[in-house]
């Protein structure tokens, strides 16, 4: 795995430009959200080689405020606070997605993809900033009532009979 080349997991896009994205780039992995006014990226150093062969819980939460940290979590161990910080964006009003890219940036450019597996995304109404929330794989406040959005990724009619590490084809 190069840590050098940008690889989206999430890119959450919006008819202005992106909402929120998530990406491996230069041995970090990076969280961006923009507002009508600007944007701000907080930056967690990492390592995208940590991710080949190994089965990770990735967990990333932000409370919608500009000046706040997101805090992400690897498999419950907290990455802390962010090496860097980039962007002007302030206050709470931060753009709506519009749709969602997995591995890949809103261009579909092969230089972006991030070849790997994600097995579910899952967007809740609630920011947790310490405390266990990997639970055998499963959050510990999934049933509380703060669940938005989930996906179960691979089961789509086009992924049942395809073979594994072939091409897809739109449709």
């Amino acid at each position: 795995a190069d840590n050098t080349v940008i690889r989206y997991v999430m890119y959450a896009k919006n008819a202005s430009s992106y909402a929120q994205i998530i990406y491996f780039d230069d041995g970090k992995i990076k969280f961006a959200a923009r507002s009508s006014g600007g944007y701000k990226r907080w930056e967690f150093t990492i390592t995208i080689g940590d991710f080949v062969n190994n089965w990770k819980h990735v967990h990333i939460t932000w409370n919608g405020n500009f000046s706040s940290n997101p805090s992400i979590l690897i498999d419950n161990s907290s990455l802390g606070s962010p090496a860097a910080t980039a962007g002007t964006a302030t206050g709470t009003t931060y753009l709506a997605p519009d749709g969602f890219v997995f591995f890949d940036h809103n261009q579909s450019n092969p230089a972006y993809e991030l070849a790997g597996r994600l097995q579910f995304f899952h967007i809740f109404g609630i920011s947790v900033v310490g405390g266990s929330v990997y639970n055998s794989g499963t959050p510990t406040f999934a049933s509380s009532g703060h669940l938005l959005d989930f996906w179960r990724m691979g089961n789509e009619p086009q992924f049942v009979n395809t073979p594994h590490e072939s091409s897809i084809e739109n449709s």
